[in-house]
């Protein structure tokens, strides 16, 4: 096994679509055995920035089937569901890309093709509305920060639920929430029930537009949560830093007596430091939680995922050593 196939093996969710499905189910019922509280997740396919129509077509396809497969395990898990008061056992993550064609012009994207996103898009939360399963709007580099912004007002005038993301680390993020999720919002538009996961940032940005430093970045993260709190949305808070979400806890949640049906922890399958500490934490006070699983649907497809984030941020590797030395010491313990 390659070093890419090393480090990325153990943040997949499965290697096919029946795989992923079977393995949000276990780990669902794991939650529930282990801690006295289910274990949600959000499923991903592998293989955004697609080349062709035909991968677009196959790409809405395969996400349209494991809609329907989470429907019915989510049918499966119905009396659990509720007795637990849970909005979505489980969500699909969708990245945009992956749904159409695109060239870029000033880093700005541009769709290109017969296929367009706002098509594809809604015939998934169309499929998603028959199954109860809710779609995530995953957040890709810059480029595409105001193109999917605007995706979801479209959708949202529309009266179709799609949730998003933003990241921290880039400079317009506060001014966004503003702009795009406070402003002349549509009538009607229920944004207790829509979530926006708050998160650091995957991608390596130019410092011209982001914040390059971890620790601004988190600080910016703890502002995000803070504001999109004040605007009344569910939050998906999504860090793998174990005092950032303690803090976010004991200074805004607990103080403001937050209701935990406002929000959730999510946090990458693998990381030592959300399975094995924030996870647990959570899930003992009954807040819930959800994992994120991508899914290597077409073989190769997860060693790029991988390969592209340690090229992008290199400390991957140092946390992998971290990660595994946190389970061996606590395996010891």
């Amino acid at each position: 096994m390659g070093l890419i196939s090393l480090l990325g093996e153990e943040y997949l969710g499965g290697h096919s679509l029946e795989e992923g499905v079977e393995n949000a189910g276990i780990i669902f019922h794991r939650g529930i055995i282990r801690y006295g509280w289910p274990i949600c997740s959000t499923l991903d396919i592998l293989g955004e920035e697609v080349k062709d129509q035909e991968s677009v077509e196959k790409n809405v396809e395969s996400y349209s089937t494991l809609i329907q497969s989470l429907g019915q395990l989510t049918r499966e898990v119905s009396s659990s569901v509720k007795h637990y008061e849970l909005m979505a056992p489980f969500t699909v993550s969708v990245k945009p890309s992956a749904l159409c064609l695109t060239s870029r012009k000033n880093c700005e994207v541009e769709e290109i093709g017969n296929l367009s996103l706002d098509g594809n898009v809604t015939k998934l939360i169309s499929a998603g509305r028959r199954e109860s399963i809710r779609v995530t709007m995953d957040m890709e580099d810059h480029g595409w920060t105001y193109s999917t912004l605007k995706l979801a007002r479209r959708m949202w005038v529309q009266g179709l639920a799609l949730d998003i993301v933003l990241q921290s680390c880039l400079d317009t993020t506060l001014e966004d929430v503003e702009a795009f999720l406070t402003k002349n919002l549509p009538t009607g538009f229920d944004k207790s029930s829509t979530t926006i996961r708050a998160c650091r940032g995957i991608y390596r940005e130019p410092s011209e537009i982001a914040v390059t430093n971890s620790e601004k970045a988190k600080e910016r993260l703890y502002t995000l949560v803070e504001k999109l709190f004040d605007a009344g949305y569910f939050v998906g808070i999504a860090t793998h830093d174990i005092q950032l979400s303690r803090r976010i806890r004991e200074e805004i949640i607990e103080p403001r007596g937050i209701s935990k049906n406002r929000y959730e922890h999510q946090g990458l399958k693998g990381i030592y430091s959300f399975e094995d500490i924030i996870m647990p934490e959570a899930l003992r006070q009954q807040e819930n939680v959800r994992l994120y699983l991508p899914l290597e649907v077409q073989p190769g497809d997860g060693q790029a995922y991988m390969r592209r984030r340690i090229v992008m941020n290199p400390e991957i590797m140092l946390n992998y050593v971290k990660d595994r030395a946190g389970r061996m010491r606590r395996g010891m313990g």
